[in-house]
């Protein structure tokens, strides 16, 4: 290891005993349009967003986290995250051991499931089963079968479901 810095130009500390002012860059400085792309390019990604994927606790919450450009300030966390949830496909699986994502729904909120593009989730009970559900959370969904792309999972079929989350306020049903 010593060797490795023994390698280095002796200028390379001189950076950090600079007097120079070293000014932050300054993203809202530059035309909306840019910030807005940069934005973009941080937080949308090109594969579906599995929520319930992670092999541990650990791997699930590194799943589901919301993208660091939110955690910096007010205005970029607003944007940031409507295009998160706007510009990224989601998806889920209802099987045992994977836990159910109805509480991932709840915990990043009603603007962020209106925002959601898409939403695929698959489960062995049909739409009507999960739209109820929803509504016993206190989320108005429309839940639709979809004819093709189910998956098998230890010789079950789970159906391919197409999620929709609506506007409105939503009274849980009463047990």
């Amino acid at each position: 290891m010593d060797m490795d810095l023994q390698a280095l130009d002796p200028s390379f500390e001189e950076i950090f005993k600079s007097d120079q002012d070293l000014t932050p860059f300054r993203l809202f400085d530059l035309p909306a349009e840019l910030w807005l792309r940069v934005i973009d390019l941080a937080v949308t990604k090109s594969d579906s967003i599995t929520i319930t994927k992670g092999r541990s606790a650990l791997d699930q919450v590194e799943i589901v986290r919301q993208p660091a450009i939110t955690r910096t300030c007010r205005l970029l966390r607003q944007e940031a995250l409507r295009m998160f949830y706007r510009h990224n496909d989601f998806e889920a699986m209802h099987f045992t051991g994977v836990a159910c994502p109805r509480k991932w729904f709840v915990a990043i909120g009603k603007e962020n499931l209106m925002a959601m593009h898409s939403f695929t989730f698959y489960a062995k009970f049909q739409s009507g089963f999960w739209m109820d559900k929803f509504r016993e959370i206190g989320i108005k969904a429309e839940v639709e079968r979809t004819p093709h792309g189910g998956m098998e999972r230890r010789g079950s079929v789970y159906s391919k479901l197409m999620v929709k989350f609506c506007d409105g306020d939503v009274v849980p049903i009463s047990s």
